[in-house]
């Protein structure tokens, strides 16, 4: 059953330093898809049909034009407000781990409401959910961490948590936030492509770093990252003798005299500038 309305805490929102970062209308955007998450089957997930939504989708869903919206998301997206899961979808943190909340005290009502078991619970899920580093603006949840979660007994606190599958995505990531980043995408098509043609997790590790030293967020490591890679790969230019004198290494002999004639040049005397002057003046006689 869909609940009709959510928790919504205006000082939490004023107050939280990655909105107010952003523009007023990615803010806007924000509280637009924040409404659309909670109508979604995966509570606090931008997803349909168990695949995340579009640029184009939700500029369909709030009404304005796709690459707007596709920039304004980028904008939220480098400010860290919201997060990725493993399939690329958007979700609130906020909103997935009140959802784990309210499930928590939901399956402690259902034991007979035991104040202190609904105490136990919730204390350890908020203790879970400060260890993955949550912001108060959008809540912190990944489905790697909703598997783990409903794999525990709920009846047994000592119930060891197993641990999630972890892609090389994923597991870059985690190294990239570790390095500084506040938001981190495992689906985004560039990291792909740069894993794919053999990145290494210290070389996205660095441009992590630099990226947050900057103050700039996951897209821009990204970017440097993929630079810093195409710069290495330029060839070095040839040696110039190798151009106008193939069978011989070394620097061109052509092109040493030139520089040699360069160096030894000076400008000419004063009487001779004033030679070079009169004989010019009496041409220009000669053509009038």
């Amino acid at each position: 059953m869909k609940r009709p309305a959510f928790q919504f805490y205006p000082a939490d929102w004023r107050k939280d330093p990655a909105l107010s970062a952003c523009s007023l209308a990615a803010r806007g955007l924000w509280i637009e898809l924040i409404c659309i998450a909670h109508e979604s089957e995966r509570y606090g997930h931008l997803d349909i049909n168990g695949k995340p939504m579009t640029p184009a989708q939700l500029a369909r869903m709030v009404g304005e034009l796709p690459a707007t919206v596709a920039k304004l998301l980028t904008e939220l997206e480098d400010a860290g407000v919201f997060s990725r899961d493993e399939q690329g979808c958007i979700y609130s943190r906020r909103m997935v781990a009140d959802e784990r909340i309210r499930n928590v005290r939901s399956d402690a009502g259902r034991l007979g409401g035991n104040p202190n078991l609904v105490k136990q619970k919730v204390d350890g899920l908020l203790k879970q959910n400060e260890e993955q580093n949550l912001t108060p603006s959008s809540s912190s949840s990944s489905s790697e961490s909703a598997i783990a979660l409903s794999a525990r007994d709920p009846d047994d606190p000592n119930t060891p948590t197993p641990e999630p599958p972890t892609t090389r995505a994923g597991a870059v990531c985690r190294r990239m936030k570790a390095a500084g980043l506040t938001a981190v995408n495992p689906a985004h098509p560039k990291l792909a492509a740069l894993l794919a043609a053999g990145i290494t997790d210290a070389e996205l590790e660095a441009a992590a770093a630099d990226a947050a030293q900057r103050g700039k967020g996951f897209a821009y490591a990204l970017a440097a990252a993929e630079g810093q890679r195409r710069d290495a790969a330029v060839e070095p230019l040839p040696d110039r003798a190798s151009i106008t004198v193939p069978s011989r290494a070394g620097p061109d002999p052509a092109l040493q005299r030139l520089e040699a004639d360069r160096a030894a040049w000076k400008p000419p005397a004063p009487e001779v500038k004033a030679m070079l002057a009169q004989t010019a003046e009496r041409l220009k006689a000669r053509v009038a």
